[in-house]
């Protein structure tokens, strides 16, 4: 009977520890059961911030869902393009995987399009666009085309995109080729109303009507800088130290030179004069990068700006062996550039404090181009490219021992831009948009 009694309370000790530990079910001071007290589910050393597979939550029942986290890290990447559904959309890189989002688009009457317009992306946390509307009727092999507005679109990781009705327009019935947007939030836009009009035997009239101007835009006010009545402007860059650079191209070719308040013609550099920038992107108020294209060639130069000094980049040797570098775009930060070709796989870089020229990869042919290019101060670089037989895109990572290859959304079909986004982005970073201007 003694061994009886003693066991007896020794499984009455042991079941006395089992439910002081964990009761399953419905009190308030457990740390660790599966039903209904107040506490998480899961304890500490299962549900803390650096369990599971991620730094800032885990899977489990904290307070922040980590399934549907869209966190910008600082070496974040944005892309904007066309949905396999058809919408226009971004994708940005976040904390797990790539999150999308739908660009909103406004009511147009019939035979009117959209086009988006120039991207400026702000210290990587903001972006600013606009949907450019024309009038587009096809008869035939007979169209014709007509600026007819602007509608302004502004992004932000957390709240997604938004269509800024409450933004002015640069004027009437007008269409922005480029953009910037300056320390205060004021945009700056090279604007056009035009018309267009072509029939079976090629151009007819195909610069009717078209004044380029500078404008502004702030909130709901709206104002014109100047109009240009015998020129046009090729190139804007406006940064977020109060500083600025348009190119002007035509007959008068000048610089516009912006203080942070308005704008003033400018010279061009020595030994810049006989030519046009097609492209300039400020690192600071008087660093950077330009794209010129000397009269009579069929390349382009690479220029550093340096404490407002402009100086020709001489490539090494071994980039003869891809031929003429024929671009318009640079894309640059503090200490990496990426200059691509116009239409072919390869592209010059400035990496490791030197410059170098490489396919986009090894096995890059003549149905590849690259669409766009990214860099941030971290000395990052990516490039967006494509293979034009099939429509196939490419995302890679560029490292001085080669590339690394990204995955792409899997519901992009087509991919416009590419941009560093997070704390480590430039403080600017531009896609453009021309109608008529130029091209390769």
């Amino acid at each position: 009977m003694k061994r009886f009694a003693v066991l007896l309370v020794l499984v009455l000790v042991l079941l006395i520890s089992a439910c002081a530990g964990d009761d399953d079910d419905d009190d308030s001071t457990s740390d660790d059961d599966d039903d209904n007290d107040t506490a998480d589910d899961d304890d500490t050393a299962d549900d803390d911030t650096t369990d599971d597979d991620d730094t800032v939550d885990d899977d489990d029942d904290d307070t922040v869902d980590d399934d549907d986290d869209d966190t910008v890290v600082p070496d974040s990447l944005l892309l904007i393009g066309t949905a396999s559904d058809g919408k226009p959309a971004s994708w940005l890189r976040a904390h797990r995987g790539w999150v999308r989002h739908d660009i909103p688009q406004p009511q147009t009457p019939a035979n009117h399009i959209l086009d988006l317009g120039p991207v400026v992306v702000t210290d990587g946390a903001r972006v600013y666009t606009l949907w450019n509307e024309k009038y587009y009727l096809l008869i035939g092999s007979v169209f014709w085309e007509s600026s007819q507005g602007e509608h302004w679109l502004e992004f932000t990781a957390a709240d997604g995109w938004t269509l800024r009705t409450d933004m002015a327009q640069t004027g009437e019935a007008h269409n922005a080729n480029l953009l910037g947007i300056d320390a205060s939030g004021r945009a700056w836009v090279a604007a056009e109303n035009y018309e267009h009009h072509e029939d079976g035997t090629g151009m007819t009239d195909p610069y009717l009507h078209v004044f380029p101007e500078l404008a502004w835009v702030l909130g709901d006010a709206a104002g014109t800088e100047t109009v240009l009545t015998d020129d046009n402007l090729y190139a804007l860059s406006v940064n977020g130290d109060g500083t600025g650079i348009g190119v002007v191209h035509g007959a008068d070719s000048r610089f516009l030179l912006f203080d942070g308040e308005g704008w003033s013609d400018g010279e061009l550099p020595e030994g810049f004069v006989e030519g046009r920038f097609n492209d300039i992107a400020l690192t600071s108020a008087d660093d950077g990068y330009a794209i010129f294209r000397p009269n009579g060639s069929s390349g382009s130069t690479i220029v550093t700006i340096t404490d407002g000094q402009y100086q020709a980049v001489e490539l090494p040797p071994e980039c003869a062996a891809f031929g003429d570098l024929r671009t318009d775009r640079v894309f640059a930060a503090t200490s990496r550039v990426i200059v691509p070709h116009a239409r072919d796989a390869w592209y010059a870089q400035y990496l490791n404090d030197q410059w170098e020229c490489r396919l986009v990869v090894p096995s890059a042919g003549v149905t590849d181009s690259i669409v766009g290019a990214a860099v941030d101060e971290e000395g990052r670089g990516f490039i967006l490219w494509q293979n034009d037989l099939y429509d196939i895109f490419h995302l890679v990572e560029i490292h001085a021992e080669g590339e690394i290859e990204i995955d792409l959304p899997t519901d992009a079909q087509t991919l416009t831009d590419l941009f560093t986004f997070g704390e480590n982005a430039p403080q600017r970073q531009v896609a453009e948009r021309q109608n008529y201007h130029f091209g390769y």
